[in-house]
């Protein structure tokens, strides 16, 4: 009951705590970290870009090929049909 009463009646001050076992950073070490971390994150994008671009590149290539593929494939066919159709109306002559 005594530990309930000294939680309650205890002012909570959150911007005077330090961290344990170092000094407070200066504003100019504070700084510094802050750029670190944002070089970090734009290192991180542009390694995803780069792989981004990678990835794309690569499925867009297999799809022309596919694309090309179909287009041999359909200009054969209708090569095939227009030989048939030409037998088949020199038959009927």
């Amino acid at each position: 009951m005594k530990m309930e009463a000294y939680i309650q009646n205890e002012p909570l001050q959150y911007q005077n705590i330090e961290r344990e076992g170092k000094a407070p950073r200066s504003s100019a070490a504070q700084h510094a970290r802050v750029l670190r971390l944002a070089a970090a994150s734009v290192g991180v994008m542009c390694i995803l870009q780069a792989t981004l671009n990678i990835v794309l590149r690569l499925s867009f290539n297999q799809a022309q090929t596919v694309c090309n593929q179909l287009t041999t494939e359909r200009d054969q066919l209708q090569k095939e049909r227009d030989d048939l159709q030409r037998r088949l109306s020199e038959l009927g002559e």
